[in-house]
């Protein structure tokens, strides 16, 4: 957790391969539920990999989380990133920017 003039911000972010020990594998879209996709939340696509989506929960005062789903092939990158005294536009701009990153070392 980070925290600098009463904004605070936590990141958790995983990186799961869909396969055998071969290498072969499913793509990770065609995966069942592979991208995690709530279905009481609003979820939103974004253009990133073979496909991407977000859904925001939380409170803007006390705390607001992204969770972030992309697949490219057989990987699936999961972000959850928290943070106080931030923007909905910057929270998923920063969630963006975390897995566009994992997805160009792939």
């Amino acid at each position: 957790m980070s925290s600098v003039h009463g904004v605070r911000a936590t990141l958790w972010m995983a990186l799961v391969r869909f396969g055998r020990h071969d290498g072969e594998g499913p793509e990770c879209v065609e995966a069942e539920g592979a991208l995690l996709t709530a279905l009481n939340r609003t979820n939103h696509r974004v253009a990133l990999g073979d496909a991407a989506v977000y859904f925001i929960e939380g409170d803007p005062d006390t705390g607001r989380v992204i969770h972030f789903t992309a697949c490219l092939g057989t990987y699936l990158t999961y972000v959850v990133y928290e943070a106080v005294g931030v923007t909905d536009a910057s929270i998923v701009e920063s969630a963006t920017t975390v897995t566009q990153e994992v997805l160009s070392h792939l």
